[in-house]
């Protein structure tokens, strides 16, 4: 399983290296959130590392 999107005019590719299965696709979402946050929230999840 692969999670495809689009930033700043690239594409981009990860792969999951897990079967197509519901439960495997709710966790495809999970991670396609967190990728989210973390494409939107840069500067935030930096002072997250840096307080660590």
């Amino acid at each position: 399983m692969h999670l495809r999107w689009r930033y700043q005019g690239k594409q981009y590719t990860l792969s999951l290296g897990l079967p197509v299965t519901p439960p495997n696709q709710k966790l495809a979402q999970i991670k396609a959130h967190q990728s989210e946050l973390d494409l939107t929230l840069p500067r935030l999840k930096l002072e997250v590392l840096r307080r660590s």
